[in-house]
């Protein structure tokens, strides 16, 4: 528990400092973009008055910016604007494969109203993403042909307003071999690769570190949610139904590692070597006749109700299927000691790979929300 909280404390306080350094990193590549487009503008010989100077909205300016004109303005826009959307279609690509994960698993589970709910939802963050994909292809476009028309105006000498506005266009630059020019188109390509891995980067480290602090909330509910006094007591092993014990009265049937413990053997108490993980008796009213022949043993049924009993916790090396993990087995005894990647439910003997449990438990309500 306490190495559990540890891994939980570190991976969520490396993973927050980590987006907050590339978020840093990101607004360094806005602001440069910025600049680079200002510059460019200038070159083109755009509109340099003062927007202070505007009968309508040139109060505002006056008071906060009295100095800033209009190429500045559009500046502003595509940098901010390129950086938000490459974020945005990011997160929604990175969502929709949150909800088609999720729809499968309830598909699985025979869901159907969720199944509904993040089909909804798939379809939602497509459409925004499409959306999102159109409207960046000319922000693209506008801010590669002004990253290249000042490369090519410091290749040609031609880096002041007056003669940058002779500039010939790209296509008959590039048929002159020119170093400067390639470096200029490779520059371009790569400012955009640039930005978009910085957005890859930003929402990467925001899921780990959201993941990780899902998994501290999870503990600290599991703490709170327990009975006064019972954080304090020493969990002793788990009775015969699954369930935790801490009270040093109660009869204990498996240690704190789930194995089971073993008894003074009695006259019926032999077990065949090869058992199911969990046995289900199916009736408690049948005996058999231990006077007889083992070869001629028979139950006789007798009698009475069927009694269903909570499945027993009957071997720790057994192979379990893993809920989640691909066809995936492991045993009891292995998944308890690796809580980092397992969840085990004791009490029902089910076995969850801990991304599938916990992604299932922290988003399973949010269509509902939303369709509310």
């Amino acid at each position: 528990m306490i190495s559990t909280t540890l891994k939980n404390i570190l991976g969520f306080s490396f993973w927050g400092l980590a987006s907050i350094g590339v978020f840093g990193a990101t607004c360094v590549i806005v602001l440069s973009n910025y600049l680079a487009c200002s510059y460019s503008f200038y070159l083109a010989r755009w509109d340099g008055q003062p927007l202070s100077a505007d009968t309508f909205i040139g109060s505002f300016f006056q008071t906060f910016m009295p100095e800033a004109t209009l190429a500045q303005l559009y500046s502003v826009g595509i940098a901010v604007g390129f950086a938000v959307a490459c974020f945005l279609l990011t997160n929604d690509l990175f969502g929709m494969f949150d909800a088609v994960k999720l729809r499968k698993l309830h598909g699985t589970a025979g869901n159907a109203e969720q199944v509904t709910a993040y089909s909804w939802e798939i379809s939602e963050r497509l459409l925004a993403a499409l959306l999102l994909a159109v409207l960046l292809v000319p922000f693209i476009r506008w801010d590669i042909s002004l990253f290249q028309y000042r490369g090519a105006a410091a290749a040609t000498k031609m880096d002041v307003p007056e003669d940058a506005v002779d500039l010939v266009t790209w296509s008959k630059l590039r048929g002159e071999p020119s170093f400067a020019i390639e470096l200029t188109e490779l520059g371009a390509i790569g400012y955009i690769a640039m930005t978009a891995a910085v957005c890859l980067a930003l929402e990467l480290a925001a899921r780990k570190a959201r993941k990780y602090g899902d998994r501290l909330l999870m503990q600290v509910d599991d703490l709170t949610s327990r009975q006064p006094g019972q954080a304090e007591e020493t969990l002793r092993g788990y009775d015969t139904n699954g369930q935790p014990v801490y009270d040093s009265v109660a009869p204990v049937a498996y240690d704190e590692n789930g194995d089971a413990i073993q008894h003074p053997p009695t006259r019926n108490s032999a077990r065949p070597q090869d058992v199911p993980a969990f046995v289900v008796p199916m009736e408690s009213n049948a005996s058999r006749n231990v006077h007889d022949d083992a070869d001629t043993a028979s139950s006789v049924p007798q009698t009475g109700e069927r009694q269903p009993q909570t499945p027993v916790y009957a071997s720790t090396e057994k192979l379990l299927n893993v809920i989640g993990g691909g066809g995936a087995q492991v045993s009891m005894r292995a998944a308890l000691g690796d809580a980092e990647r397992y969840h085990v439910d004791i009490a029902n003997g089910l076995i969850w790979e801990r991304s599938y449990w916990e992604t299932l438990h922290s988003e399973t309500l949010m269509p509902e929300a939303q369709a509310a």
